[in-house]
């Protein structure tokens, strides 16, 4: 291959990535406006809100539960309890716990059961 041969594919090499790198930066500068969607289930927020009152935060013991039917390790548990404080249920908990009622009442009151 002669050098005019290489520089023209070097040149074509590029143009192409001239051509996406715009593409890449664009969708790594946009912020992202949607606001997160919290998807726990009713189950989730039971089970959550209970090994948070029997445990509060030593998830070994969560894990050890034996309300932990599906045998999740501390790991999951621990994430599946952060993503229940980040969602606007852990609001509806606090305010059960307030009020001196369980979060299966409220639930059942807001129609999520």
């Amino acid at each position: 291959m002669d050098s005019r041969a290489a520089f023209s594919i070097l040149s074509d090499i590029r143009s192409i990535s001239s051509d996406l790198h715009p593409i890449f930066v664009h969708a790594a500068q946009t912020p992202s406006n949607r606001e997160r969607v919290y998807k726990l289930l009713p189950r989730d927020i039971i089970f959550c809100s209970g090994l948070i009152d029997s445990h509060g935060e030593d998830y070994a013991a969560m894990a050890a539960d034996s309300r932990n039917i599906y045998k999740e390790n501390a790991r999951a548990i621990q994430r599946k309890v952060r993503i229940f404080k980040e969602s606007p249920h852990y609001q509806t908990y606090l305010r059960a716990k307030e009020e001196g009622r369980t979060v299966e009442e409220i639930l059942a009151e807001e129609g999520q059961t």
